[in-house]
């Protein structure tokens, strides 16, 4: 039995350890539809034998908003203490949820035990955020989703608007300023482009107005902030599509 014990021993200390850097990606909360990349993942041989590594493995689901990139991954052998070509995770939600996964390296050390650590991922989205005593509703708003004016050609005048409600919880009535948050999305407006909104208790309802500047798919966001108390903030994602 003891020599079996040090046989077994002597496999396991012959084996591979690939250690993360970093063990975990966490992108926080984002709006939809912005995009976002992680910093390098690589693993590093840290035991004594040489390791292939020739890819990298996800536990992401269809649908899930993670793409790992670059897609045709460079597979290298590693000495000691080298590491793998790096990768990078990109999160592109373009709905409002959270996602989780993990990444693992595909390796290979001769029929040699590889202990390989994992890297976890995870990420969320919202489409329309409130803060205090205000809030966003209307017809058009559909909770999770960002407010799509959908297609409008380019140089439109005075473009495609549609109405939202802003929601004020409290008795007063409220000077909002507002402002549009960059996000290659050139085009948004509040129609009539005020310098400040006045908010009465419960809804006053505005128009927000879509005139792409530019081909293609845009996004931005709006927030509506109360003037008096900058914690009052209210706000939804915007996407719509420039055409010819």
């Amino acid at each position: 039995m003891r020599l079996l014990s040090l046989l077994i021993g002597a496999l396991t200390l012959a084996g591979c350890t690939l250690s993360p850097t970093p063990n975990k990606w966490d992108f926080g909360t984002v709006w939809v539809g912005t995009t976002h990349t992680s910093n390098n993942i690589t693993w590093t041989n840290t035991g004594s034998d040489p390791v292939d590594v020739l890819g990298v493995m996800t536990s992401f689901q269809a649908g899930d908003p993670f793409v790992v990139t670059p897609a045709a991954y460079q597979a290298s052998t590693l000495g000691k203490n080298a590491a793998c070509n790096p990768v990078r995770v990109v999160f592109s939600p373009v709905r409002a949820g959270t996602w989780s996964g993990k990444l693992e390296p595909l390796s290979n050390a001769g029929g040699k035990t590889v202990t390989a650590g994992s890297v976890s991922i995870a990420g969320a989205a919202y489409a329309q955020t409130s803060s205090g005593v205000l809030g966003i509703g209307g017809a058009a708003i559909t909770p999770g989703n960002a407010l799509d004016f959908g297609r409008e050609r380019v140089g439109a005048n005075p473009g495609k608007s549609l109405r939202i409600d802003i929601v004020n919880g409290s008795t007063a009535t409220l000077t909002l300023t507002y402002r549009f948050l960059a996000g290659g999305g050139p085009g948004f407006a509040v129609d009539g482009t005020p310098a400040t909104i006045t908010a009465k208790p419960g809804r006053t309802t505005i128009k927000l107005r879509f005139a792409p500047t530019r081909l293609g798919k845009v996004w931005s966001a709006v927030e509506f902030i109360d003037q008096a108390n900058g914690a009052n903030i209210a706000g939804t994602a915007l996407t719509g599509e420039g055409t010819e």
